[in-house]
């Protein structure tokens, strides 16, 4: 044993310190800053990885992906066909699914309910956007614009217990909060065409009020169950055969 500044040390404790490995920080509470970071970006990943699987589990079940959708708003579950094929298919295929976007029509047992309409087609912005226009020269109905036509706008829908009336007229409405006009759009073609506007189904009957260039009215009916884009063309044809 021999004395180093003080210290005792034992035969061979010099060569056991020299080639003793350095031990981990073994303090409670202390621990290396980035084996930590590295530890929860670990974990972090992991817990992604089991959302998406569950995610993507949760997806190739029909009813459980059917009862996801159907907590959709009826805008965002049309929207919801654009995600993939899957989800288009389940949509299109669901009898409770094409049954909220108003794509089937329940039956009606008896006189005693309310037609519920169709909450997208009953939006102001939507609403005003039907394509309808009218024919001064041959006195009619058409749903697509060409010159000379009259812009039509829808300024209400309304339903009842076996009867939904539409109200049509040719003067722009004012949308601003000013006052002032503003452009409006028509709809394109698309998913709004195969929609029925009410469930169940009921008689439609429709009014035209034309201002300019002298004031008339006219009137329709069209009855069945019908789609907005034949109840378009009924409406069309009705106006057609009223003038004959």
């Amino acid at each position: 044993m021999m004395a180093q500044h003080g210290f005792f040390v034992a035969p061979g404790e010099i060569e056991q310190l020299m080639t003793a490995q350095p031990q981990p920080n073994r303090t409670p509470g202390l621990q290396n800053p980035i084996q930590s970071s590295i530890d929860g970006a670990n974990t972090a990943t992991d817990e992604v990885l089991d959302t998406f699987h569950a995610g993507r589990h949760i997806t190739e079940i029909y009813e459980l992906l059917e009862m996801c959708l159907l907590e959709l708003p009826v805008q965002d579950l049309l929207l919801a066909q654009r995600v993939s094929r899957r989800f288009n298919a389940v949509i299109n295929t669901s009898p409770r699914l094409r049954e909220k976007l108003f794509f089937t029509s329940r039956l009606a047992f008896g006189n005693a309910f309310k037609a519920k309409l169709n909450p997208l087609m009953i939006r102001e912005d939507v609403m005003r956007a039907i394509p309808l226009f009218f024919d001064h020269k041959e006195k009619r109905l058409a749903c697509c614009y060409q010159e000379g036509y009259t812009r039509l706008y829808c300024r209400s829908i309304t339903a009842t217990t076996v009867w939904v009336y539409l109200e049509f007229c040719d003067e722009q409405p004012y949308l601003g909060q000013s006052g002032e006009e503003r452009p409006m759009k028509t709809l394109e073609r698309g998913s709004w065409e195969r929609m029925f506007i009410s469930q169940p189904s009921c008689f439609v009957s429709w009014r035209v009020q034309m201002y300019s260039p002298v004031q008339e009215t006219y009137y329709g009916i069209v009855k069945g169950a019908r789609t907005m884009g034949s109840l378009l063309d009924g409406m069309v044809e009705s106006l057609v055969v009223r003038q004959r």
